[in-house]
């Protein structure tokens, strides 16, 4: 349970490192690159740290395709409508599980 918790805070931690890059703010964006490298060096080769990696992974992709509908039309229920050409994150989530037994 707690590799799902930090692979969703890490994941959380990317979206936040693009948007301060987006936003030209390089130092803060700078400083948790370090952290996150620093940790990756800490934790590399461990099952702890390829599940969170997995976690943040596919969290990544989703948030990313859910992203694309921001902006777009609602239908009748309130919905966000996909757009024509919306990004299916089912063929990368089905590499990332694929890579998993690599």
């Amino acid at each position: 349970m707690e590799a799902l918790v930090i692979g969703i805070a890490t994941a959380f931690n990317f979206i936040i490192i693009k948007w301060k890059l987006e936003h030209k703010r390089f130092a803060d964006a700078g400083l948790d690159i370090f952290i996150i490298l620093v940790l990756s060096v800490i934790f590399s080769g461990t099952l702890g740290g390829m599940i969170v990696a997995m976690v943040a992974s596919a969290f990544v992709i989703v948030m990313k395709a859910n992203n694309a509908k921001l902006g777009c039309p609602k239908d009748e229920y309130g919905k966000l409508m996909k757009p024509d050409n919306f990004p299916n994150p089912e063929p990368e989530l089905q590499k990332l599980l694929d890579s998993r037994g690599k």
